[in-house]
């Protein structure tokens, strides 16, 4: 474990600098501590990060998963937008019988466009 020479916080060995502060790091003592500094019982309490997973859209709130938007043929929700050169030039090779024209969302489970 390492500590910032100005904050005082508390980092793995593999950083090199404080992650609050920018300062540089020192290596702790692991036989104890100084008169200045006494050595902590347990040195990661004090980092200053907390770790946390992001929620998945399953976890989400339901006024959340009502507004995500959804395919109007198969209620599916894995979508896709139409991105402008993919639509451009399809329309450049099919002309006004391309299938992207005026549409900007596709399904990726039907393959419906809208």
């Amino acid at each position: 474990m390492k500590k910032c020479r100005k904050c005082g916080g508390i980092y793995p060995d593999d950083m090199k600098l404080c992650g609050n502060c920018g300062g540089r790091l020192k290596a702790l003592s692991v036989t104890g501590g100084t008169k200045s500094e006494p050595q902590q019982e347990n040195p990661l309490q004090t980092y200053p990060y907390t770790l946390t997973r992001t929620p998945s859209r399953d976890a989400a709130p339901e006024h959340i998963k009502a507004s995500a938007p959804v395919c109007p043929n198969c209620q599916s929700a894995d979508i896709k937008r139409i991105g402008t050169i993919a639509r451009a030039v399809s329309i450049k090779v099919w002309g006004a019988a391309s299938g992207k024209l005026g549409k900007n969302m596709e399904c990726r489970s039907c393959g419906y466009k809208w």
